[in-house]
């Protein structure tokens, strides 16, 4: 068993130091503004089920990254990953309070 760990700290500690360089450095959430045909898209889904999904799908409403009873545990972190960019981007009031919420909720549980 401590061999199998050290060996497991050696593998990391190689890949860690072997990386390369990162070519392009990655920009913050909300850096870059979407415009145009873009910024029309996200004002319709943000308008649209994006807004709503949590209060018709169980699976998310009731996550157990909450503190619910639904047992989807892929569902909700999926879910969110497209959530936080759209909330964001779209800068929507309702979405970046829902984003809030969820947010408090997931570290709280």
């Amino acid at each position: 068993m401590i061999f199998a760990l050290l060996v497991g700290l050696i593998v990391v500690l190689v890949s860690v130091t072997s990386l390369a360089p990162q070519t392009f450095t990655p920009f913050n959430l909300g850096t870059i503004k979407p415009q145009g045909w873009l910024k029309d898209q996200l004002v319709v889904q943000s308008k649209g089920m994006s807004r709503n999904v949590d209060e018709i799908w169980p699976d998310v409403a009731n996550s157990g990254w909450l503190g619910g009873w639904a047992e989807g545990w892929e569902r909700f972190p999926y879910y969110l990953d497209g959530f936080v960019g759209l909330a964001v981007q779209s800068n929507d009031p309702v979405l970046l309070t829902k984003l809030h919420k969820v947010c408090d909720a997931n570290i709280t549980n």
